[in-house]
Parts: structure tokens; sequence; C-alpha cells
């Protein structure tokens, strides 16, 4: 199976944007009425098998090269892709 190392920077948004895209990528926990109730929001990878290398950069199976792509393209983030073998 082919990998790719995906290494992003979006240090050029806001701190708003910043948040929101790491919302939209991994997904997060909504708490609602003081923390009674939690919602799990998914994001891009959620269901992907991926594996977080450090912050800005995991590795990812390449068969969801093009989404992702489209994905940071959307978003106006920096990002290089390295094959892995």
């Amino acid at each position: 199976m082919k990998e790719m190392m995906i290494c992003y920077s979006a240090k050029h948004l806001p701190r708003k944007k910043q948040c929101k895209l790491s919302q939209e990528l991994f997904g997060y926990t909504d708490k609602s009425k003081y923390g009674k109730y939690t919602y799990e929001r998914p994001g891009f990878l959620t269901g992907k098998k991926f594996r977080k290398l450090k912050p800005g950069c995991f590795l990812l199976d390449s068969s969801s090269k093009h989404s992702l792509l489209t994905f940071f393209k959307r978003n106006n983030v920096h990002v290089e892709l390295i094959m892995i073998f």
C-alpha cells in the first residue's frame, strides 16, 4: 500500500480560520447544555486510517490524494505531499 506524508502550513491564516481548519480536518467534540450532551462532529479524516506525526504533518494512504488536495485548496492552505513506497 502506498502512503503519502502530508505537511501543511496555515500560519498565514488568522487564528480563527486555523481552528476552523483543524476542526474540519480532524473533527471535534461539541458539548451543549453545560456539558450534559456531547456530540462527535466528523472531520475530513474521520473514518480514514491516518497517523499524526507532528503538528501540521500526518501519514495517509494515497487513495485520498485528490479529495485532500481540493480540501486544502478550498481552505487556501500551503501543502506539501511526499509519496512513501
